[in-house]
């Protein structure tokens, strides 16, 4: 984890978790958490989805998630650069 927020990289919440057998999104919350409190600044969310029917599933659980712990933004890859989001 510290080497992931040294060279400045994101993490992704997957939400396939919360449509499979055990309803918990990867990674699990206290590694998010753990991330913010080394100093990580960049998060997105992705469903993971191999069909249009499950595209955007779980994002606004995800965001509620986020939310909860404090984070009021998310960030998406563009030309090599994050982009802020506010959620």
């Amino acid at each position: 984890m510290r080497r992931i927020v040294k060279y400045d990289l994101g993490l992704e919440i997957n939400t396939a978790g919360w449509r499979m057998p055990f309803k918990e999104q990867q990674p699990k919350l206290w590694i998010i958490e753990k991330y913010f409190e080394l100093g990580g600044r960049y998060i997105s969310i992705g469903s993971d989805s191999h069909n249009k029917k499950t595209i955007g599933c779980g994002y606004y659980q995800a965001v509620d998630l986020l939310k909860k712990i404090g984070i009021n933004e998310i960030f998406y890859g563009e030309g090599g650069n994050y982009i802020r989001y506010g959620i």
